[in-house]
């Protein structure tokens, strides 16, 4: 009897296992197809018109963007899924918005791929107040450096979920793009770090959907909310959030990509001549 059951409970552990490594699996092969899929097809069109393509340092973003899916990503297959799908989704749509709202005249591939992982970057940037996020849980003893972490930034929700915590975040990626700058000299360091705190600011709406509420205007400590009756706002990671907030969000993205296609394939094409 002991022996049946130390063995289901073993199988059980090697399922566990084996699940993780799949999906460990799939995610970094989705990496490298999302990284790899705009590089090659830059690379296609100066095989077919060398002449009218400005040589910039393009792969050079490729390092990046598989860098950032592999830390951010690789926990969110089984924890917070959905949560972290949404400020995904969210902080996409408003960067879609923004450049709907006022095109850039001009963007190299280079500008708009790290822009695009910029966003998203500052679309999960909060929530690194807590040992669970996927940065620390990707990072050897992570969960140890995320509990410090979390502690200096007074816990989960509190500094990074404020208006100070948005200003003290944009200025240190200011200067780290800055920083960087020489490595990533045909890249516009304002557009990505534009994109970052668009982001940013679209996880703390969003947080500001749900019960909990958000501690905007710290150091006032009191939570704010929308709508401001507890009662009708989500609790995260519900069915409400799975089924009604993410679908409204995807289908406003696809909306938007659908009622402003020709200023989209526009705004790509000088991307990419």
């Amino acid at each position: 009897m002991i022996a049946t059951s130390l063995c289901s409970s073993w199988q059980s552990v090697i399922r566990a296992a084996a699940f993780r490594s799949a999906v460990s699996l799939r995610i970094l092969v989705l990496s490298l197809v999302i990284a790899v899929v705009p590089l090659s097809y830059k690379v296609l069109y100066i095989l077919v018109q060398p002449r009218t393509v400005l040589v910039e340092t393009d792969s050079d973003v490729l390092f990046w963007w598989v860098l950032y899916r592999l830390l951010f990503y690789g926990s969110y297959a089984t924890i917070q899924r959905m949560t972290a799908r949404t400020h995904d989704v969210a902080a996409a749509t408003v960067l879609l918005l923004a450049v709907l709202a006022n095109p850039p005249e001009s963007l190299r591939l280079s500008t708009l791929l790290l822009a695009i992982l910029a966003n998203q970057v500052g679309g999960i940037t909060p929530d690194i107040d807590q040992p669970t996020a996927p940065l620390w849980r990707n990072l050897p003893e992570g969960h140890v450096i995320g509990k410090v972490f979390g502690k200096m930034l007074g816990g989960h929700r509190f500094i990074s979920h404020s208006l100070i915590g948005m200003a003290l975040f944009g200025w240190l990626s200011y200067l780290l793009l800055h920083a960087l700058q020489p490595i990533m000299p045909h890249v516009d360091i304002q557009l990505v770090w534009y994109a970052f705190l668009l982001g940013y600011g679209s996880h703390i709406v969003m947080d500001m959907l749900t019960k909990e509420g958000v501690p905007l205007l710290l150091p006032f400590t009191f939570k704010f909310g929308v709508p401001p009756a507890k009662a009708l706002r989500i609790t995260t990671g519900t069915w409400v959030e799975t089924a009604v907030v993410l679908p409204v969000l995807v289908i406003c993205g696809g909306w938007l990509c659908w009622s402003h296609a020709n200023e989209l394939v526009g705004l790509l094409h000088r991307v990419i001549t």
